[in-house]
């Protein structure tokens, strides 16, 4: 047991979300929202990094842009985390400029849990963290 109230908050370990997005603005932005409502934070800006800091960090959540550079997409990155036994369960939200319903079925048919299109409010993303994972 904690001896005082502070110890106990100060003990409460906070839910960790990965925000995978190669645009160093939104990346800050999301991060920036985020961690003012408490949660903390990790970052990558392609996919296969975005992939290997998932496995290693194991987050409470992912947000994951489609468009990404390098070998792997969001796309790419999703099917891998969904096809991990260790993963597979974790929720990812996607974040994408694509408002096209073929592109959106995809997204839904590979796993995602939810996705938000681009550019959005922050206030909106910020609601769906919270219904997918909780208060921090």
């Amino acid at each position: 047991m904690f001896s005082s109230p502070l110890k106990f908050l100060l003990g409460k370990k906070k839910k960790k979300i990965l925000i995978v997005d190669d645009e160093r603005i939104m990346r800050e932005t999301i991060a920036f929202a985020l961690t003012s409502k408490g949660y903390e934070v990790i970052r990558a800006k392609e996919g296969a990094g975005g992939l290997d800091v998932a496995l290693k960090e194991k987050p409470a959540l992912v947000l994951l842009d489609i468009r990404l550079p390098g070998e792997m997409d969001g796309w790419d990155v999703l099917s891998s985390i969904r096809a991990d036994p260790e993963m597979n369960t974790l929720p990812v939200l996607m974040l994408t400029t694509i408002n096209e319903l073929g592109e959106i079925e995809k997204t839904v048919q590979l796993g995602a849990t939810d996705y938000i299109t681009k550019p959005f409010n922050v206030e909106r993303l910020l609601e769906k963290v919270k219904k997918l994972i909780g208060d921090p």
